[in-house]
């Protein structure tokens, strides 16, 4: 069995590449993934739903025209709440036992990520990562563990 690990400096992201593995294994590190991603999704919507923000509180109009109060993210936190797109466009997407995929296609996804000139970051995904990386390594161990057959 052959292990690559690289930062790809362009996108950011971290590759792992394992070559050499038994069909057993593949399905086994698969299912970890399509838990792991699972997971993610449910940590990243729950830190919306019930995490609560600090940012600034203000009125708004539902699509009904009643004004409400929202209370908006504080920098570094997961965004609130407020039209349900971030929330709904979550998405992960297990490539077999080649990596998963995960992330958010909402239009504004990236701007709430990174932040802008005149915003400070609400990393919602990264929250949800780093908040859940103790439970992605159980749930890929626990697959492997149930795959692998010594």
């Amino acid at each position: 069995m052959k292990v690559r690990i690289r930062k790809d400096t362009r996108s950011q992201k971290v590759l792992v590449s394992v070559a050499g593995l038994s069909g057993a294994t593949k399905e086994a590190i698969a299912d970890g993934f399509e838990k792991m991603g699972a997971g993610l999704v449910r940590t990243f919507q729950n830190s919306i739903l019930n995490e609560p923000k600090f940012g600034r509180e203000y009125r708004v109009s539902g699509k009904d025209g009643v004004k409400r109060l929202h209370r908006a993210s504080a920098p570094k936190q997961t965004p609130a709440l407020i039209t349900g797109e971030y929330y709904e466009k979550v998405f992960y997407k297990p490539h077999g036992s080649d990596g998963l995929e995960f992330g958010n296609t909402a239009a504004y996804a990236e701007p709430l990520e990174l932040g802008t000139p005149k915003m400070e970051p609400r990393p919602g995904l990264g929250n949800a990562i780093t908040a859940s990386l103790r439970n992605s390594r159980l749930y890929l161990e626990e697959s492997l563990n149930k795959g692998i057959k010594p």
